[in-house]
């Protein structure tokens, strides 16, 4: 599982997909499941899973 974050005056320039697209290619993952997290709030971090052309498979429910 990876997750992002980036520095407010960095944001909307793409580090972060190309970060995330790093990570996911390194040969280590290969053939392995990755995951992307994302709070559904977070309308920056859908972006990003929308640029690298990724899909929503569940959502996280905690409980406190």
């Amino acid at each position: 599982e990876v997750g992002v974050t980036t520095v407010t005056e960095f944001r909307g320039r793409g580090f972060a997909a190309a970060a995330t697209a790093g990570w996911a290619s390194l040969p280590a993952h290969s053939g392995r499941i990755l995951f992307y997290s994302t709070d559904r709030t977070n309308v920056s971090s859908q972006r990003v899973t929308q640029r690298l052309g990724l899909r929503l498979i569940g959502a996280r429910l905690t409980i406190t």
